[in-house]
């Protein structure tokens, strides 16, 4: 089975009215977490926000977000800081499994399965969870396709990647 065919209940992703609002927080504040999607970006024009948590501008202190920078590298940024860049690349038109976990104080990011890179974060914002849009930045919307969104309140690891 191609990944074109496992796909074909995607949602697309087109333009800053393109985005999931959920006015609650959906990331726990200070407990484990897990954020896992997949992606196929068609563009990385104007670093598109893949999810975000927290509010305020220009950044809150612990907002947090996943986006995509103008290369292609997955960017994970709390507050004003990019504290997470991933060494490996989501190319294109091409289904990329995307995982952060949160565990304790530190933070993992997986590409395709792939120990991407880690980081550390304290606490999360109480504050709306979006998919797809950076909360107050709407010129940061992702472009393309994601499905199997997943939101869980413990840390799961990828297949191919330890802690």
């Amino acid at each position: 089975m191609s990944n074109e065919s496992k796909f074909n209940n995607s949602s697309l992703f087109l333009s800053n009215n393109s985005f999931l609002y959920y006015s609650q927080s959906l990331l726990p504040l200070s407990s484990n977490f897990t954020v896992e999607s997949w992606v196929q970006p068609i563009s990385y024009v104007n670093q598109p926000a893949i999810w975000s948590q927290g509010n305020g501008f220009p950044f809150s202190v612990n907002r947090l977000q996943l986006y995509l920078n103008t290369s292609g590298n997955v960017i994970v940024q709390y507050g004003a800081a990019n504290i997470i860049t991933s060494s490996l690349l989501v190319p294109l038109s091409k289904w990329t499994n995307i995982t952060f976990v949160k565990s304790s104080s530190i933070q993992y990011l997986f590409v395709d399965g792939n120990l991407s890179a880690t980081g550390s974060i304290s606490n999360v914002d109480i504050a709306p969870f979006i998919i797809g849009q950076n909360y107050l930045l709407t010129s940061q919307f992702f472009n393309g396709n994601m499905d199997e969104f997943r939101v869980t309140n413990f840390k799961c690891f990828a297949a191919s990647g330890s802690a």
